[in-house]
């Protein structure tokens, strides 16, 4: 999820899409990619994003499901829609089905 003055990812150190790309090259890529639409939607230059990043290591199923719910919810927390599928800047591994579908 990008927000307009932070973005989220959930991933896994297992995720075999990713193949040698590490977390910070991958949040790095991420702002790139971001800061070029942005900058052309808004006709502006240079850096939008600060450099740094915070990850949290997530240690168990729990933890997991939190996280991905925190995330898909944060656009609605934010006004931004009034569901996450209404929110332009946030992708998901599950193509438009719920995160949490597959809860046992």
């Amino acid at each position: 999820v990008v927000m307009p003055t932070h973005l989220h990812l959930v991933t896994s150190s297992e995720t075999q899409s990713l193949g040698s790309m590490n977390v910070a090259a991958l949040m790095g890529s991420i702002k790139s990619f971001a800061a070029r639409k942005v900058n052309i939607m808004r006709g502006r230059r240079g850096q939008l994003w600060l450099r740094e990043y915070h990850d949290v290591a997530l240690s168990d199923e729990k933890a997991l499901r939190g996280a991905v719910e925190y995330v898909l919810n944060n656009p609605v927390k934010a006004g931004l829609g009034d569901t996450p599928e209404d929110y332009p800047w946030l992708w998901t591994y599950w193509s438009g089905s719920s995160a949490l579908q597959n809860e046992g």
